[in-house]
């Protein structure tokens, strides 16, 4: 179950809010009146077409797209379309948001110990400590064996896993997925798909762009469904996919989980 309340029976304040966000590129607009939260502890699938806008409201998350009108609030800090960011908080800021990305961006000429400890190293923090931590974190997700190789070495499966353990060194507050297993062999996708299930067992809050709709059913707290740069529906994972409201998502639903009817 989500975390998204504290202890005192009050409403957690949410971890995310988007407030009418607005985003172009160029003459396209990507981010229609985007409103949207995800609460502390929660796990939230976003899925939609190819080009419906949810990779890109993702990257807003951590500030790596701007966007032209509008308000985001990630763990306290806002961001006010137009209005200039203060790097020390945006750096503070991406400590607490991890992300994991379709493509592994691990350095080839670094170990993988040596990838997971960079960021941290390169703030200053003590080498041992840094390095236990990073160590804790490949145990995590079960590649703690391949701590000294470099990432060529390691399968694609490993070389993800990787990726998501340097996205834990920080303990940060929210996970952020785009298509962590979209570059992935078939597989070898579920060894990442049960480290990220095992990531919401433990409590982490994710929000997660994927396609993979057997995972959003048995791990989502909510599923997002997005088109056109819009929120079409959002709901618990069972009532989406048992009964979803709109046309639009059962259009989508349909073509997604039976693709045979559609050919």
């Amino acid at each position: 179950m989500s975390t998204a309340h504290n202890g005192g029976g009050a409403a957690a304040a949410p971890l995310v809010r988007f407030e009418r966000v607005n985003k172009w590129f160029g003459q396209q607009h990507v981010l229609r009146d985007v409103d949207f939260t995800v609460q502390p502890g929660e796990r939230v699938v976003l899925c939609g077409p190819s080009g419906s806008g949810k990779s890109t409201l993702l990257r807003c998350v951590n500030r790596l797209e701007p966007f032209q009108e509008g308000r985001l609030t990630v763990d306290g800090v806002v961001f006010d379309a137009g209005r200039r960011e203060d790097e020390r908080a945006l750096q503070a800021l991406r400590r607490r948001v991890g992300m994991v990305f379709q493509q592994f961006n691990l350095f080839p000429h670094l170990t993988v110990l040596e990838n997971l400890a960079l960021g941290s190293e390169m703030a200053g923090e003590p080498r041992a400590q840094v390095r236990e931590r990073a160590l804790a974190q490949l145990q995590r997700v079960r590649v703690a064996e391949q701590a000294h190789k470099y990432p060529l070495q390691l399968s694609g499966g490993q070389q993800q896993r990787v990726a998501i353990a340097r996205a834990l060194v920080q303990a940060p507050r929210l996970l952020l997925f785009d298509e962590p297993t979209s570059a992935l062999d078939p597989e070898m996708v579920q060894e990442v798909l049960d480290v990220m299930r095992a990531l919401a067992d433990q409590g982490q809050a994710m929000l997660c762009v994927t396609h993979e709709m057997g995972f959003a059913r048995a791990v989502a707290d909510r599923v997002v469904f997005m088109d056109e740069g819009q929120i079409v529906e959002t709901a618990p994972a069972r009532e989406f996919f048992e009964a979803p409201r709109r046309a639009r998502t059962r259009a989508f639903l349909q073509r997604v989980l039976n693709p045979a009817n559609t050919l």
